[in-house]
């Protein structure tokens, strides 16, 4: 029973991450109508960025923690610039996802060259395991959990207290009439694209001490964040987490009782039968208005 728990544990800790990258990929996706195909990158970049802190430099986690505030924004912002130009110039949609995976690409390359593609280890961010009623829980798999859940709380209250959050919202629901109201259409998707960068930096720093990252590891993560979107619900901000979470539990059962490969496969069959058989997802709506239920 103890073990069960504790497999339960860390497939909540990896759901909630494969949640980040489908939050991330539902953000983008209702202001531009593309998907960002950098995400797994990103989330990469926010575990090299605690390989350089903590690892390397032997600083504490909250230097970390700013390292992601200021960066990820940052880089979000610069992949908006790229696609903004796109869209400028009437670009079809295809040509918007393939700048930014040529983008992933060339931030892949500034990280992997330099580091010779080699194994990045970040040391936890607790160390030693926590022992409850004789349930073994490793300390980063809650850290993983409880800071998935405060921003989660955090976009819930950006999304409905704040202003710039109706707005947000406003350009989400219906663009040329959030245009007559006088909201920056561009402002808002700069804001977007930071935001979902922040969250895959973010997933990426934290899962970094269980998995040892390296350059090469964003392309499983934007699959698997893809998958939790799609499971979940893309119409529906929490369809994402709610997916991904899914998508962890199902994938330690299969491994925990079989082999690695047929939890892979069990992902894509999973996704399979939702596109054929629930398109709209868990928590997706029959049509575009539901996109709107952001409550």
């Amino acid at each position: 029973m103890a073990e069960i728990l504790t497999n339960l544990i860390v497939a909540l800790s990896q759901g909630c991450i494969y949640g980040l990258v489908g939050f991330s990929l539902m953000a983008i996706y209702h202001c531009v109508n593309m998907v960002n195909f950098a995400q797994g990158d990103l989330v990469m970049l926010g575990g090299f960025l605690g390989y350089l802190t903590i690892t390397s430099l032997q600083q504490p986690v909250w230097v970390s923690c700013i390292a992601i505030l200021i960066v990820m924004p940052f880089v979000g912002v610069i992949f908006w610039l790229l696609v903004k130009r796109l869209i400028r110039l009437n670009a079809k949609p295809v040509a918007l996802m393939l700048v930014t995976m040529g983008g992933g690409m060339i931030l892949v390359s500034f990280i992997g060259i330099p580091t010779s593609w080699d194994w990045l280890p970040v040391l936890p961010f607790v160390r030693g395991v926590w022992n409850i009623w004789g349930i073994v829980i490793p300390p980063q798999y809650m850290i993983i959990i409880i800071t998935t859940g405060i921003f989660m709380i955090a976009f819930w209250f950006f999304i409905t207290k704040t202003h710039y959050g109706w707005a947000f919202r406003a350009v989400i629901i219906d663009k040329q009439v959030a245009t007559l109201a006088g909201i920056r259409i561009s402002y808002m998707t700069a804001i977007a694209f930071s935001m979902a960068s922040f969250a895959g930096g973010m997933g990426g720093l934290l899962i970094a001490p269980t998995i040892t990252p390296s350059a090469d590891m964003g392309m499983p993560y934007m699959i698997k964040g893809f998958i939790a979107a799609m499971v979940g619900g893309i119409d529906n901000s929490y369809g994402p987490l709610l997916g991904g979470i899914f998508l962890g539990v199902i994938e330690i059962i299969i491994v925990g009782y079989t082999a690695p490969f047929y939890g892979e496969l069990a992902t894509f069959c999973m996704l399979l039968g939702f596109l054929l058989f629930w398109p709209h997802g868990i928590l997706g709506g029959r049509s575009g208005v539901r996109i709107s239920r952001y409550g």
